[in-house]
């Protein structure tokens, strides 16, 4: 059992620091933290296509179409990334407690966050979002992309063997999708499972862009003086 512990509390601690470290630059330099992570998701995309264009690889056009199927179900998968919240909760409790609405509060300048606040409708939209995503953390947003990417995965395994896949889609009243093509489908999917990764630099990076565009956050500056 000894054996097992310390690896449990090094893994545990590490994620502490994480959370501290994401929370931290969320809080502080709350619109580079998220214009970094947006720019490593673009750069993931673009890295996976130049990866497998490389290899020579070729994506099946079935996993394109299965990819622009799942883009208009991102309405009903919500119940499922909720699921998958709360497991992902369950694995790594430390996911909970990070802040991304403290990041998108503080990085909306004042006078939107104003009049967002005084049309009753936005604002019990905001607040109901704001609560669901508060009680999951992270782990919300890192199971919606994995949901997203189990969806893709789902429908084009029932392409592959003949489900009639369409015609389910119909029935929810999805019937146009779109075409995807397949390369870029697989390297935005991928970039999607890499989300973790792209919350953790995107965060890492915040504070040297800060530096570059001396941004600070209101509530930082007021602590500070």
């Amino acid at each position: 059992a000894g054996s097992g512990a310390g690896p449990a509390a090094a893994g545990a601690a590490a994620a502490d620091r994480a959370v501290a470290m994401v929370n931290a630059s969320f809080e502080q330099h709350p619109r580079e933290a998220l214009a970094a992570m947006l720019g490593m998701e673009i750069a993931f995309i673009y890295g996976a296509h130049s990866l497998i264009v490389a290899s020579g690889a070729h994506v099946p056009a079935e996993f394109a179409v299965a990819f622009a199927m799942g883009r208009p179900l991102r309405r009903l998968r919500f119940p499922l990334e909720l699921l998958g919240a709360a497991a992902l909760c369950r694995l790594v409790p430390p996911l909970a407690q990070v802040r991304v609405t403290m990041a998108v509060a503080g990085a909306l300048p004042q006078r939107l966050r104003t009049s967002w606040a005084a049309n009753s409708t936005l604002k019990a939209s905001s607040d109901r979002l704001s609560a669901v995503v508060d009680k999951y953390g992270a782990a919300y947003f890192i199971a919606a992309r994995w949901t997203g990417v189990a969806v893709v995965l789902g429908l084009y395994g029932g392409i592959c063997y003949g489900a009639d896949v369409s015609g389910w889609l119909a029935r929810y009243g999805v019937e146009e999708y779109g075409t995807v093509l397949g390369t870029w489908a697989a390297a935005v999917s991928s970039s999607a499972a890499l989300y973790p990764v792209s919350m953790l630099c995107g965060a890492a990076l915040a504070p040297p862009l800060a530096r570059v565009t001396g941004f600070v956050a209101p509530a930082t500056k007021t602590r500070q003086g």
